[in-house]
């Protein structure tokens, strides 16, 4: 999956209202050769897309398919590198 309007530059990202709890931040960790997996700095669980798709546009999973504002991100076990929904890379 692409990233657009994030720099590799940054260490840590944080998402939502939680973003001020541990559980609200997410590693991001170079892998090399442009990959890059966001993990959970609190639980070590890795960023997945929905349904583990990994076409540019799909939704990150969201706790309970919630549309609203402040929703929170759900985390899955990493999984090996063959796990596309699982693999970032960045775009200016």
């Amino acid at each position: 999956m692409v990233m657009a309007g994030l720099t590799a530059m940054a260490m840590a990202v944080g998402f939502g209202p939680s973003a001020q709890a541990a559980d609200g931040f997410y590693e991001i960790v170079n892998f090399g050769s442009g990959v890059y997996r966001f993990i959970n700095r609190a639980t070590g669980k890795c960023m997945d897309l929905k349904y583990g798709r990994d076409a540019d546009g799909t939704i990150i999973h969201v706790r309970g398919g919630s549309t609203s504002a402040g929703a929170q991100i759900q985390s899955v076990h990493c999984t090996g590198f063959g796990n596309a929904a699982q693999v970032w890379s960045f775009r200016p």
